[in-house]
């Protein structure tokens, strides 16, 4: 009776990783906008971040193909939240390792125009 009580619709898994991309753009944006070469995570810190985005990432793509394939349309609320816990640190991740790669890669590049101009 309680997992009947306890039901959330399946569409709102599509509904919650939409944000998430929007998320990753801002954060790179802001990261570059607030770059210090000195606030730099070091790496064993990126290494570790990676290995959880990469977890994460794992669990919340196989919560979204389970319910995908085997067409589902209402998920208990545990699950619901196990993926949005998943993505949203997943997403967090991201930054925090590769969007770090990204933002030194772009700023380097930055530098290096505005040198060749002067």
């Amino acid at each position: 009776m309680f997992n009947d009580v306890m039901q959330i619709d399946a569409k709102y898994l599509i509904n919650f990783i939409t944000p998430l991309g929007g998320y990753i753009i801002l954060a790179l944006i802001v990261n570059l906008a607030r770059y210090n070469s000195s606030d730099q995570p070091s790496i064993p810190d990126q290494i570790i971040n990676m290995l959880k985005m990469a977890v994460y990432g794992f669990l919340a793509g196989y919560i979204y193909l389970k319910v995908e394939i085997s067409g589902l349309t209402e998920i208990d609320v545990l699950t619901f939240f196990t993926f949005v816990l998943a993505s949203m640190e997943s997403a967090h991740n991201f930054v925090n390792s590769i969007g770090a790669f990204l933002v030194n890669g772009i700023r380097a590049i930055y530098d290096f125009v505005k040198l060749m101009k002067e």
